[in-house]
């Protein structure tokens, strides 16, 4: 996102579709955060263990109580108030239906694509019961092709799925096979993509070293710098 901010793409982008933890990143962005600012404001989310262990084990492993009193003080309360239209992807469970969101009240949708099952607890928003996205659909690009039949789609990528990883325990369990479930659709509909970004980093997904999350933003920003400075002089 720092990357496209200084290459000047950033306003000929009409609209973002994001899901699981990219729903954030998008809510934020749109709500007129700069990339630099999301980052330092996660930067100082606590790390201590207990703060995030859920009080109902029985449903998932850590709570959203922490994330859901950053996105009340932080972002607006409905998405008619972002200023660029964002998509948010989730799943629901009981019907097994990919549900997408884009008006009416922003925190739910952004809650329970965040939901990976285990991890964090279902959301319950309207008749929905929702969880993280990537179960049903994790790469909803003909969604985006559908509405915007005539724009370029940017596909921006972090980390592939490593092989031969042999988890050590429940969560590195279910980040695998989270991993294999969000790989799934990749290479079969990359062909729609008009623009794709690609850098691998081994930063896992609860990775919580500050000083390797700082290594890693600043990876992903040079290389999105070269990429997208080519894009605009392609274009």
């Amino acid at each position: 996102m720092k990357a496209i901010e200084e290459s000047g793409l950033q306003s000929q982008i009409d609209a973002v579709y994001w899901v699981s933890v990219w729903a954030i990143i998008a809510s934020y962005r749109a709500s007129g955060w700069t990339a630099d600012q999301i980052f330092e404001q996660f930067s100082n989310l606590s790390t201590s263990a207990l703060k995030w262990i859920s009080k109902k084990p029985t449903k998932s492993l850590l709570s959203t109580s922490i994330l859901q009193s950053y996105f009340t003080k932080d972002l607006p309360q409905t998405f008619a108030e972002l200023k660029k239209p964002v998509f948010i992807w989730a799943s629901d469970i009981n019907t097994a239906k990919l549900i997408l969101f884009h008006q009416w009240p922003l925190l739910k949708p952004v809650l329970g694509s965040i939901a990976l099952p285990w991890i964090f607890e279902s959301v319950k928003y309207l008749e929905y019961l929702l969880n993280d996205w990537g179960i049903t659909n994790n790469f909803p690009v003909a969604e985006a092709k559908t509405r915007y039949p005539h724009h370029k789609i940017i596909w921006i990528d972090l980390n592939k799925f490593q092989f031969n990883t042999n988890p050590k325990n429940l969560v590195s369990t279910l980040i695998t096979s989270y991993d294999i479930v969000m790989n799934k659709d990749g290479i079969s509909k990359s062909r729609q993509i008009d623009i794709s970004f690609y850098e691998d980093i081994h930063c896992g997904l609860l990775d919580i070293d500050k000083k390797k999350r700082k290594q890693a933003f600043d990876q992903w920003y040079k290389s999105g710098h070269k990429a997208f400075q080519q894009t605009k002089k392609s274009d």
